[in-house]
């Protein structure tokens, strides 16, 4: 909820995240960090693990053994879910970071076009693909291609069951026509 509410306040404040500031959040529940804008990253809460470890430390006192009042029991986190308010780049030229960020904010939900990224920015066409080239190792029109299949990849994942439901829909409808 935290990281939730520290990417709405960056963002009605007009900080880049994760350009100028990145945010990791805890629980890593699917629908909740992707509702987010951009989506936050989280640390999966080890729930199972602590209630083991929990009840474990119980059965222990309750059998007498001397627990120290300051005692921490460290769970290991083994699961970080990485998303984009944590995808920083290192980048030298400051028009950089505000392309990048403008092609993940946008080529997922619209048909961007590098003409329009260029338009962004005080340079030339050709030297905005080559500093964007030398800057992130590819061209901005494969930086859009990219984000793309990453939201399409993501949509897969999370749609599992809408997708299941698809051919008996198209079933009954093609049945009604």
């Amino acid at each position: 909820m935290l990281g939730s509410n520290i990417i709405r306040i960056c963002n009605e404040h007009g900080f880049l995240v994760p350009g100028e500031v990145s945010v990791m959040g805890t629980n890593a529940d699917e629908v909740f960090c992707q509702i987010c804008n951009p989506p936050l990253s989280s640390v999966a809460y080890p729930g199972e693990r602590v209630g083991y470890q929990a009840a474990s430390l119980l059965s222990r006192m309750m059998q007498g053994a001397k627990i120290d009042d300051d005692y921490v029991l460290p769970i290991p986190i083994h699961k970080l879910v990485a998303r984009e308010s944590t995808n920083t780049l290192a980048v030298n030229d400051p028009s950089g970071p505000e392309a990048v960020h403008y092609i993940r904010s946008q080529a997922p939900v619209y048909p961007i076009r590098v003409s329009e990224i260029v338009s962004r920015s005080r340079l030339s066409h050709s030297g905005f693909n080559k500093n964007f080239l030398k800057q992130m190792g590819h061209t901005p029109k494969e930086e859009i291609k990219r984000v793309r299949l990453a939201r399409l990849q993501m949509l897969s994942r999370t749609q599992v069951i809408k997708s299941a439901r698809s051919p008996a829909r198209c079933a009954s409808r093609a049945r009604r026509n």
